[in-house]
């Protein structure tokens, strides 16, 4: 083994610690975080949607904004173990926070956190061997969701022992702990010539512009796992919705490095693709399946899957089609468009939902979800690496 493969294969494992580890912090406090907001600090249902809507749009705005800024810097690092610290700071802030409103400022800072993700996905996508680039990031992404379906499994067994604020302290330490990994453990090269930085979108491959624009019409019919949490309980105990997200997470977890493995051998464009059709499916049996306790499990778990897909393989199908000098600025533009195009996707599924009825949302989110995956199809050519 080279010294440079054994060099990406150790900063890999940081990546992947560092997420893991913060994704056990954030994820141990989300079956409480509702409950804080409107139960101890006693804010109302319209502050908890506020709060919760502006940090998604915070945290999908901010993604290009950190990648052309990593670009424009030629610097990494500081954007990810900064981001780490933002989140670690913004729980111990949550815990002091003695009114709902003192929240608002340190959600902010929470969300300001994902400037991380844009640097991070093109420095893994740098020190990973450009064959084994689904590799790497399935790796990652396999990390992340287990931190997911760890984190809340961690809070239910402590949370009797420490209540709401002390939970929320003791959620700061993982992402603390990231923040320290990436800063002490992961070596940048420092580029002494300067070399003059302008980002223009027109110099985006035009395969790139094809992908960014397929799948944010996929993303328009891509709502949120809340609608599905809400009609399983039409059938389910709701006692059985903590087994169901770690269900869900347990399978994003298990299928992202195959998907990434894979991705490697035969191309991007036919995984990502049956992630995207994936998710047809998934609302179209929501629709016309039997639920019971049973069908509900096969169904989170057929959602984990898709999850572990899309999340695994779109930052290196981007990476894959854009140029190392503004690979951080494609990444973010990525996610923030895909991001951005998600949320409409869950007011009109609930807009929908309210006016006439489950089924027609699950209806708009299947049709619109495909036609997006026609899309992809058809318009974006495959690369295996680049």
């Amino acid at each position: 083994m080279t010294k440079k493969r054994r060099k990406g294969i150790k900063e890999l494992l940081v990546f992947s610690s560092a997420s893991f580890l913060n994704d056990v912090g954030s994820d141990m406090l989300r079956p409480f975080w509702p409950i804080f907001v409107t139960s101890i600090l006693n804010a109302p249902m319209s502050f908890l949607g506020l709060l919760d809507g502006l940090g998604e749009a915070i945290a999908y705005a901010v993604r290009f904004p950190g990648g052309y800024l990593s670009d424009k810097l030629k610097r990494r690092k500081p954007f990810i173990w900064l981001g780490y610290l933002f989140a670690a700071f913004a729980r111990i802030g949550y815990a002091i926070s003695r009114f709902a409103g003192l929240l608002l400022p340190f959600k902010i800072l929470d969300r300001l956190g994902k400037i991380r993700d844009p640097p991070r996905d093109a420095l893994l996508s740098e020190i990973v061997d450009k064959r084994k680039r689904g590799r790497g990031f399935g790796f990652l992404t396999a990390a992340d969701n287990l931190g997911a379906t760890l984190g809340p499994l961690i809070a239910f067994l402590i949370f009797p022992f420490l209540g709401f604020r002390r939970l929320f302290l003791v959620a700061a330490i993982p992402s603390f702990i990231s923040a320290f990994l990436i800063f002490s453990l992961i070596r940048e090269k420092r580029q002494t010539k300067k070399v003059g930085f302008k980002f223009r979108f027109k110099e985006l491959d035009r395969c790139l512009k094809l992908l960014i624009l397929s799948s944010a019409i996929f993303a328009l019919g891509w709502f949120s796992l809340s609608f599905f949490v809400v009609f399983v309980t039409q059938k389910v105990k709701i006692g059985f919705v903590p087994l169901l997200f770690i269900t869900m997470s347990g399978f994003a977890s298990l299928a992202a490095y195959p998907a990434g493995r894979i991705s490697d051998r035969i191309g991007r464009k036919a995984v990502l693709l049956t992630g995207y059709l994936l998710f047809s499916l998934v609302c179209f049996l929501f629709i016309h399946a039997k639920l019971n306790l049973f069908s509900a499990f096969v169904l989170f778990a057929l959602y984990g899957v898709h999850y572990g897909i899309i999340t695994t393989l779109q930052s290196p199908f981007v990476a894959d089609l854009s140029k190392k000098t503004l690979r951080a600025s494609a990444i973010g533009i990525f996610q923030t468009v895909f991001g951005l195009c998600s949320l409409p996707a869950s007011l009109i599924a609930g807009f929908l939902w309210d006016a006439f009825s489950a089924r027609v949302a699950f209806y708009y989110g299947m049709f619109v979800s495909l036609l997006g995956a026609i899309l992809f199809f058809v318009l974006v050519r495959s690369k295996n690496f680049k």
